[in-house]
């Protein structure tokens, strides 16, 4: 990741959707969600080693995670903050989602947005109905 992050921020790209996927195990949210916000906070610490850090004011991130990533937010935002970056959008990943499990998921998000931790929130990879 980091080193996919440096091309593209040479190349002039400063929004990055990073996307989590599916989980096999959902009853490992909590420390599978830990793990990403270290691997996040890693990635993003290394472009500072490669001097791109003084870009950070200009480059947004957008936050995809599934519903059994959802209450592991404030690690990932922490790890987005604490280098410096900021997040611009949070997206939930309804796909193959049971309904009332995105409900619970999106009033979890509410709040952060109403908090203020996250400028948007929208629905992700949604098939919507004509």
């Amino acid at each position: 990741l980091p080193e996919v992050l440096a091309v593209a921020i040479c190349n002039g790209i400063r929004h990055f959707h990073i996307v989590f996927g599916q989980c096999k195990d959902v009853s490992l949210g909590s420390l599978e969600g830990s793990k990403k916000a270290m691997q996040l906070a890693n990635a993003l610490t290394d472009l500072k080693k490669k001097g791109l850090h003084l870009f950070r004011d200009a480059i947004f991130f957008t936050l995809v995670t599934p519903p059994y990533l959802v209450g592991s937010f404030k690690d990932l935002l922490k790890s987005i903050e604490a280098t410096g970056y900021n997040l611009y959008c949070w997206s939930l990943d309804v796909r193959g989602a049971k309904k009332d499990l995105i409900a619970r998921s999106w009033q979890q998000m509410s709040q952060a947005k109403n908090n203020k931790k996250v400028q948007q929130l929208v629905l992700w990879g949604s098939k919507g109905k004509p």
